[in-house]
């Protein structure tokens, strides 16, 4: 992958091949193109050279309404909407019940946050200027695990969570 025609590879990978139910972690420096390469596998990039397959299909082949219900993609920086928690759980609009996202928000560490105010999942959010960076980035996990894809690719999920909410956080995805 590279920007423009004549911008050197941002990542460059020869070939990696990760089987169900492998769990890879992608490490390197700042600037290593470790966002862009998560990017390119969520379909939300083209590879300039190569190609990216699934299941022996070619990704850019993929209907993109299936590539989104397949792939769970939490990138570093999570864009809320205008409108309430629970819209903003539930961009696709599909049918989860109250129980379901209450136990979402508890894995992220943003339950107690949630009961505590009167509205609960109705709570209204300005975009992304009503919660702050962690608790944003636990409302795209949130998302993810609602979601239950069968590939999950998270960005630097816990970056923006104080120590006690990582920990019970990744205590939570290792269960």
């Amino acid at each position: 992958m590279r920007y423009g025609d004549d911008g050197p590879p941002v990542v460059n990978v020869a070939a990696l091949s990760i089987r169900a139910g492998e769990k890879v972690a992608i490490l390197g420096g700042n600037g290593a193109g470790k966002s862009t390469m998560l990017r390119l596998l969520s379909g939300l990039g083209d590879a300039t050279l190569g190609s990216i397959v699934l299941d022996g299909m070619n990704l850019a082949q993929i209907d993109p309404s299936d590539r989104r219900a397949a792939i769970g993609f939490l990138p570093q920086d999570v864009a809320l909407m205008h409108g309430t928690l629970r819209e903003n759980l539930n961009l696709e609009g599909r049918a989860i019940d109250d129980a379901d996202m209450s136990a979402a928000l508890d894995d992220v560490g943003l339950g107690r946050f949630v009961r505590a105010n009167l509205l609960g999942l109705d709570m209204p959010l300005l975009g992304s200027r009503s919660l702050s960076g962690g608790q944003r980035q636990a409302v795209g996990l949130a998302r993810v695990i609602l979601q239950d894809p069968p590939i999950v690719l998270l960005d630097e999920p816990t970056a923006s969570f104080d120590q006690a909410n990582e920990e019970h956080v990744v205590g939570r995805l290792q269960a």
